[in-house]
């Protein structure tokens, strides 16, 4: 077995503190995996460009648009921008109890704050007027702009579910899978390993397999978070309230 070595990223700091986190929350509001772990069902949703091909990244299937759809998702969308917008003040979102997750996100281009109790209403309804998460956009003197909101939805939720909330010919929902996490999860140390220069625990490890996780003696998570979708109300260009890569490849992680 390669050696594996320790370095220290502010990532994985992050990430240590999000799953920390979720541990702490009552047991009603987090998502078991197969492997009987659980963790916050709607948190910071990254995804890479190659949602297809990343073994950490499901992504739903890309429906022919209709004019039913777009309609649909336009009056969402503009239901959830009339909703918000009084967020744009952070101060009246921590009012009503949105909190930044992870607690630190200095180094996020996309910053989320989570209202705890909604993402698990989540598991039976969208509500536009009560989204479980607000998207905030850094700017360039590091203030944070309002940008959206996202919604969440259980990671047994079948395509036909997801699309009945917010249609599939308008975006892709995605959920993060076969996520490897450190055994026990509050080790600090574990999540800093690195072998052949890559984390070896978290969403950017190569481990993907229940097996290959467990050679490294940690634990295998094969879904996390649950399904996610972004509704960018606030970006700039129409194409990119719905677009599911917005503000990714930043150069901040996101």
């Amino acid at each position: 077995m390669p050696m594996l070595t320790l370095r220290r990223r502010p990532f994985r700091i992050v990430v240590l503190a999000l799953f920390l986190i979720s541990l702490l929350l009552p047991p009603a509001l987090a998502q078991s995996s197969d492997s009987g772990a659980s963790i916050l069902n709607g948190s910071n949703g990254a995804m890479t460009s190659h949602g297809d091909h990343d073994p950490h990244m499901r992504m739903t299937s890309m429906r022919p648009p209709t004019e039913n759809d777009l309609a649909k998702a336009d009056d969402l969308a503009q239901k959830v921008k009339v909703a918000i917008a009084k967020y744009a003040d952070i101060s009246v979102a921590e009012a009503d109890d949105y909190q930044p997750f992870p607690p630190d996100p200095s180094d996020l281009y996309i910053v989320h704050y989570v209202n705890v109790w909604l993402p698990w209403l989540e598991n039976f309804r969208l509500d536009p007027k009560h989204p479980g998460s607000l998207l905030y956009e850094r700017q360039a003197d590091g203030s944070l702009q309002l940008l959206g909101a996202m919604f969440t939805a259980p990671p047994e939720a079948t395509e036909e579910e997801l699309n009945a909330r917010v249609p599939l010919s308008v975006t892709r929902w995605h959920l993060h899978t076969n996520i490897c996490v450190p055994n026990p999860i509050w080790d600090k140390d574990q999540w800093e390993l690195e072998q052949d220069g890559q984390p070896v625990f978290g969403p950017e490890s190569p481990i993907a397999t229940e097996s290959a996780c467990e050679s490294v003696g940690g634990d295998f998570w094969p879904t996390a978070f649950g399904w996610m979708v972004h509704a960018n109300v606030f970006a700039d260009e129409p194409a990119d309230i719905w677009n599911p890569m917005y503000g990714h490849g930043e150069g901040v992680e996101g």
